[in-house]
């Protein structure tokens, strides 16, 4: 693992994004089912381009990004605020923030009133690849290594904190602070967890629990607003 491999991580994981959003912006396949089957297939792939074997980081610079600090602060909180604050100032403080959640909430209502839904659903993809691939560099700095099974489950944890955060499931609704709450209570859930020395499935039973209960009262928030 060295430098080299950021870009080319960033880069893949972009164009994974994009083509995801493609098949659901042009052919029209359910984004669930589409990003279900892509993460498999891409799981599958990391499997078979590390023949099953953990990869070993032994450049000392690349282990930096994940482990470095400024000052008393570690790089990675660093990077997260920047994400934060970028995200946030595209979503709230420019018109393709306001396409976004048009699309989100309406993509037919969108259409008819002008806006790309295409490019948008492309953008927001391709974005959302892009991070992933970034979290991924993260993940392997700080770990030294990278390996197949790795971040398994960590998409239970980003649904939960979406949902917990405020996020609609039914679309349009949503703030990156609300996220950030989110991601923070589950963070503090599976720590407090850990420190219980709960069980590992008996921590995936509490995390399914609160995704359920958290969709039910998203549900009935939708519910009466629309009453």
């Amino acid at each position: 693992l060295s430098w080299a491999a950021v870009p080319v991580a960033l880069a893949v994981g972009a164009l994974i994004g994009v083509a995801t959003g493609a098949l659901v912006a042009y052919v029209g396949l359910p984004p669930f089912i589409v990003t279900l089957g892509t993460y498999t297939a891409i799981r599958g792939a990391a499997y078979l381009a590390a023949n099953g074997t953990t990869v070993i980081n032994s450049k000392i610079a690349f282990a930096w990004i994940g482990n470095g600090y400024a000052g008393p602060i570690p790089w990675l909180v660093i990077l997260a605020l920047v994400v934060i604050a970028l995200s946030a100032f595209l979503l709230h403080q420019t018109v393709l923030g306001v396409h976004i959640y048009a699309v989100g909430g309406n993509p037919q209502a969108a259409r008819l009133t002008g806006i790309p839904v295409a490019g948008v659903l492309l953008f927001v993809y391709g974005v959302s690849g892009l991070l992933s691939g970034l979290g991924g560099v993260m993940s392997a700095s700080r770990l030294y290594s990278a390996q197949g099974q790795l971040g398994i489950g960590y998409e239970l944890d980003a649904i939960a904190a979406v949902i917990l955060g405020g996020t609609s499931f039914s679309g349009g609704i949503g703030t990156v602070f609300g996220t950030l709450v989110g991601a923070l209570i589950i963070a503090v859930l599976n720590n407090g967890l850990t420190l219980m020395n709960v069980s590992f499935y008996w921590q995936l039973v509490i995390k399914g629990a609160v995704i359920i209960l958290a969709v039910m009262l998203d549900k009935l928030r939708t519910r009466g607003q629309s009453t």
